[in-house]
């Protein structure tokens, strides 16, 4: 309610929590109680899109700055040599030769799909400086697109996966571009309110995520025909999947792709000055970390053979903040260390 009214101002308040009351009661009687909360946090979206600052507020007050300069600064990028990065990951494929333990390797492969999750939100977050609070969903968005296309089209789970990763992608930019000229905290809230409306429709739109009771007896992971059953094999899968997006995410921080995503995170306003697209460059970054986060989630989906609404929650989107800050923000290596 403050932020709908704006932050400060006592009579913004008051209509703010009234226009939230109104707002959720036309969606009860509209459609039923279980869409109260989708109704509010569209609300809350649509007035941090139109007028971030809101209802009430002063057109003088200063931008907020963004979180990255102030709570979160990138820190300094862990450089190897090419050599020593074929070690370790040389190393890490060697593991299971090692450790004959399945609880092991498949804790291992769960912290090998979380490090893809921490690539996806260190290149938004850190390289770009837009800091998602529902990078969740992205996930969500994944899982079920993977699932869905396996069961329902009867596509290889393969094929399903790599859909799913380039569906999340499209799908993570459309539903965030509205954000894209917000800062600060305004951008956080409204993510985390994106990923709270993605929660909330996959609850509800029985008819494609089978609602509350979730989506069951999905296929297993299998490439080429060829079914991956042990922990050994699956390590090795999500391993290999993980080498090949931090490779690329590598590949595109050191081109002109990744220079021009720094300058924005910089100081957008002189990066505008020079002529660069904020929207496009923060689309493609975007883009990207939907498909590695979608990645993910199709993975994690047909691992484990069922998901649900509250497999992917908000506390995977506080994970995924806290992974980065810990590997430090805007650092690659650092997300999957």
């Amino acid at each position: 309610a403050e932020v709908v009214g704006g932050v400060g101002n006592v009579p913004g308040a008051i209509v703010g929590s009234l226009l939230l009351g109104l707002t959720e009661s036309w969606g009860v009687a509209l459609l039923g109680t279980s869409y109260r909360n989708l109704f509010a946090f569209a609300l809350l979206f649509l007035i941090l899109v139109l007028k971030p600052n809101g209802i009430f507020s002063s057109n003088r007050q200063l931008p907020p700055e963004p979180m990255t300069g102030t709570f979160f600064p990138p820190s300094r990028p862990l450089t190897l040599s090419p050599a020593a990065l074929v070690a370790l990951a040389a190393a890490a494929f060697a593991v299971p030769l090692f450790v004959g333990s399945p609880y092991v390797l498949q804790t291992l492969s769960n912290a090998w799909l979380y490090a893809m999750l921490g690539l996806s939100l260190t290149l938004i977050a850190g390289t770009v400086g837009m800091v998602s609070l529902g990078h969740a969903a992205l996930l969500a968005i994944g899982a079920y697109a993977s699932a869905l296309l396996s069961l329902d089209l009867g596509l290889p789970v393969a094929l399903a996966i790599m859909a799913a990763g380039l569906i999340t992608a499209g799908l993570g930019v459309a539903l965030v571009f509205p954000a894209f000229r917000l800062r600060g905290h305004f951008l956080s809230i409204a993510t985390l309110s994106v990923g709270e409306i993605v929660a909330l429709a996959i609850l509800n739109w029985e008819s494609l995520t089978r609602g509350p009771i979730g989506v069951a007896g999905i296929a297993p992971l299998s490439l080429f025909g060829v079914e991956f059953h042990g922990a050994r094999a699956v390590y090795w899968l999500t391993l290999a999947v993980l080498v090949g997006l931090a490779a690329l995410q590598l590949r595109l921080l050191s081109s002109h792709f990744g220079r021009t995503l720094r300058a924005i995170r910089e100081d957008d306003v002189a990066a505008r000055a020079y002529g660069v697209s904020l929207n496009r460059y923060k689309g493609l970054a975007f883009a990207f970390g939907g498909f590695a986060a979608g990645v993910s989630g199709a993975i994690t989906a047909h691992l484990y053979s069922y998901i649900n609404h509250e497999t992917f929650n908000a506390q995977i989107s506080i994970l995924a903040l806290t992974i980065v800050i810990l590997g430090g923000m805007g650092n690659t290596l650092g997300a999957i260390v």
